[in-house]
């Protein structure tokens, strides 16, 4: 397999929102028929996705694997479908609420569609993605049974993170999708979250539409689903976040239709379902999240139905909290231990300081406000007008939520004030409590219920006049939110997905040869080398780190081969490494049985027997001049039989771009790697290089190019790099025939486009023109070992033949 196939890209777009339409329909219909009420077609989808959560995720804690949750979904969901109220016909149409999820999903999965084929976004930027992938994929085989024994670096990932009781409430229906598509769930991840803003704006328009008519329910819907800082967390992959807003969001709705049917037990039972999901999408994290509903809840009953209390509401009170801790016995059983794990690493603080994690600064509460017109939600806006439009935008969005919520007081509607108690009482309770990455995270979820609240101000009007300006600052905060989106389009990376497969292909050729040591600092190897027994060293949970001659920082670095010692290097059987120009030959007894674009895999064979191994590389180069004391300090502990090995690389010329004669002002520095600069616009750096030989060269560059580089040598287009790309990587732009002597480079990055990720930060390190020869490997006898001094060399080494 060389990429993505049409298949899986249409599986992934078009296959997984219609496998949710249809399976969280018939679930919901099924759970509307035994709770014996009639909901809105879209309030019936809703319902459905937290029963599928609620009814897979135990089954899933059992140790079953994704057998019992589907057939438990697939006869929920045709009986559901089959005795349907009103017939299944009358109930597949989720009229205008449907039209606000379609938008919402399709611009979630705008990045994906435009690419053309399926991803997902944020790699580089929180690559725990890879994560939530590993443990979607592993409840499809083992629920959360621990993988025993381990045997390579996705195990024991996988491993620490069920040890700390991860919430899986998200996951366990994305591993659903994935055995009822027949599909990985790195196809599906991204549709599944686009999939789950959509069931929010199905449940926020359903909540609205009575009360606002179509239209407004439509455009209220997907401006809430769309919050900017939602969006951008769904772009670096949060499905738990995404999971947690969006059966939060369904509480609401639900309960806003408990209260209109009035039949206490059966509104209580409507409620249990999402708040269930909401616990089991979030362990401990989801706790506050119930709390503030059931809060809401009891408020409304006295403020908005002007009820006081008495013992006709304990029943349904008890039968709602007793039910809702039934269906989420997953996570209240390790309640204790989450929060434990929880307290420990979001605190507000620790001993060196407040936790940011990918976060550059605390969030302000401001960017809940769903409009950030800035690509970067990390950074403050310091762009004029955008910051002054952004701060209006907010201000009107939070003065709104007054009217918004007397609204819901005064016309009884309890949707709005639920959503704003909910969200008001989880921040104002949690989120000073803890640090700003978590704080962030709160943002997040509950950005849609702000622009919901705040939607519902602009409706507390009357008079024509009034009206055209309510709609006209209506669709004005719209225009703001979806500007913000499209900045978020054009910022967040995506992922190489064409490596990704070359990645998985690797490994699963070498899938019974053993250890496999996979020798690069991506995040997802983990994940894509699976199937094999694949060691991902620079990894903080792996069968074995990284084995450095110096003792060095591993994480989000990448050395070459000959920096680890040999004995590290001689215990694995099967190496694959990355196919570039500077990185060193393997040991001798070591040969190639495979490669493909992106990855080689050699094997390692009974002999030569490697006793001593003299590395030679400098900086972004596998070769160095050979030291003649070295040389004589191998040669005489060198046992007798023995001889010498040397590797020779062909010759290559290169040159570091921070460096260049004529670096573009634009393109500025930056500390890592060392010597890399990030192409902040368009330009035209220029270079002159002295190749050694005449012959075929091949062109490398080194870096990230979100948007293509240009490569030009001697004023002739060579070929482009493009794609984003691990720590310290190389891509091919081409190759060219050069004479011996001077020639001129030049690389060439031109302006924006719409493509996404198209502004996202990239890097350029070095450039790199390797001839396209053979490299050499031969004996020498240890008598000859004055031949190799000062000599260009890979590496020198002390075998036994």
């Amino acid at each position: 397999m060389t990429g993505p196939t049409l298949g899986d890209t249409l599986t992934g777009i078009v296959g997984l929102p219609v496998a949710v339409w249809l399976t969280s329909l018939g679930v919901g219909l099924a759970a509307e028929r035994v709770i014996g009420l009639r909901l809105h077609n879209a309030l019936v989808i809703c319902l459905g996705t937290c029963a599928i959560i609620v009814l897979s995720l135990p089954l899933y804690a059992l140790g079953s694997s994704d057998v019992w949750p589907l057939v438990v979904m697939i006869v929920l969901g045709v009986a559901g479908l089959a005795f349907a109220r009103d017939g299944w016909r009358a109930r597949l149409n989720p009229g205008a609420p449907g039209i606000a999820a379609l938008g919402v999903y399709l611009l979630y999965m705008l990045p994906v569609i435009a690419t053309g084929h399926w991803t997902w976004i944020g790699y580089n930027f929180v690559n725990d993605t890879s994560v939530q992938m590993e443990l979607a994929d592993h409840l499809k085989v083992a629920g959360t049974h621990m993988v025993l024994p381990v045997t390579n670096t996705a195990g024991a990932s996988v491993d620490n993170y069920l040890g700390s009781q991860y919430p899986l409430g998200s996951h366990a229906y994305l591993a659903d999708l994935s055995g009822l598509l027949r599909t990985g769930v790195d196809v599906l991840y991204q549709g599944y979250l686009s999939a789950l803003a959509a069931i929010a704006a199905l449940g926020i328009s359903a909540a609205v539409s009575s009360r606002l008519g179509p239209r407004r329910a439509i455009c209220l819907g997907f401006a809430a689903a769309t919050a900017y800082l939602t969006l951008q967390y769904a772009f670096q992959g949060n499905v738990k976040e995404l999971g947690t807003m969006a059966t939060s969001v369904s509480a609401v709705a639900l309960g806003a239709e408990a209260i209109r049917q009035r039949r206490p037990y059966a509104g209580a039972a409507l409620v249990a379902f999402p708040l269930g999901a909401t616990l089991c999408c979030y362990y401990a994290a989801g706790v506050p999240y119930v709390a503030a509903m059931a809060a809401g809840l009891a408020a409304w009953m006295l403020v908005g139905e002007r009820r006081r209390p008495n013992w006709r509401w304990i029943g349904p009170a008890v039968f709602a909290a007793a039910l809702t801790a039934l269906l989420s016995i997953p996570a209240l059983s390790v309640v204790s231990q989450s929060y434990h794990v929880l307290h420990t690493v979001l605190n507000s603080s620790t001993p060196s300081g407040p936790m940011l994690g990918q976060l550059a600064r605390p969030l302000p509460l401001s960017e809940i406000s769903g409009v950030w017109l800035n690509g970067n939600y990390l950074l403050p806006i310091v762009a004029q007008p955008a910051g002054t439009l952004t701060a209006i935008a907010t201000g009107v969005i939070f003065v709104l939520m007054i009217p918004g919520v007397v609204h819901s007081v005064v016309k009884r509607e309890p949707a709005g004030w639920l959503a704003f108690v909910m969200t008001g009482l989880v921040l104002l309770e949690v989120h000073h409590r803890v640090s700003p990455y978590a704080g962030a995270k709160l943002l997040a979820i509950g950005s849609p219920t702000i622009v919901w609240v705040a939607g519902l101000g602009l409706t507390w009007v009357s008079g024509r006049w009034l009206l055209r300006a309510a709609s006209a600052i209506g669709a004005a905060l719209i225009f703001a939110v979806l500007v913000g989106d499209v900045l978020a389009y054009h910022h967040d990376q995506i992922a190489p997905t064409k490596r990704m497969i070359a990645m998985q292909d690797a490994a699963d050729h070498f899938r019974s040869s053993g250890p496999v040591l996979f020798w690069e600092s991506d995040e997802f190897v983990k994940f894509f080398t699976r199937h094999a027994a694949a060691d991902a060293p620079f990894e903080a949970f792996t069968p074995m780190q990284a084995q450095l001659r110096q003792p060095l920082s591993i994480f989000d670095e990448y050395y070459d081969i000959d920096d680890a010692t040999l004995p590290f290097v001689e215990s694995y059987p099967v190496i694959v490494m990355r196919r570039g120009p500077a990185d060193s030959r393997l040991p001798a007894n070591f040969s190639l049985a495979y490669e493909n674009e992106y990855y080689e895999g050699w094997v390692r064979h009974p002999t030569p027997q490697v006793i001593n191994h003299l590395p030679l590389q400098s900086e972004f180069d596998a070769t160095a001049p050979a030291s003649c004391p070295a040389v004589q300090a191998m040669v005489a502990a060198a046992p007798k039989g023995s001889e010498l090995m040397v590797s020779q690389l062909p010759p290559s010329v290169g040159y570091d771009v921070l460096t260049a004669k004529s670096r573009p002002y634009g393109w500025a520095a930056w500390p890592s790697p060392p010597g890399t600069v990030i192409p902040l616009g368009p330009g035209n750096e220029d270079e002159r290089v002295d190749v050694p030989a005449t012959g075929r060269y091949a062109v490398w560059v080194q870096g990230s190019f979100p948007r293509p580089v240009a490569v030009d040598v001697n004023g002739r287009r060579v070929g482009s790099v493009s794609g984003m790309d691990s720590v310290n990587q190389w891509a091919k732009a081409g190759t060219v025939t050069l004479t011996k002597g001077g020639h001129s480079v030049r690389l060439h990055r031109g302006g924006g486009r719409f493509g996404p990720g198209d502004g996202a930060f990239g890097e350029i390190g070095y450039v790199d023109l390797t001839q396209q020869a053979p490299a050499r490997m031969y004996p020498l006898p240890l008598d000859r070992w004055h031949s190799l001094c000062g000599r260009t060399l890979d590496w020198i080494e002390v075998v036994r033949p």
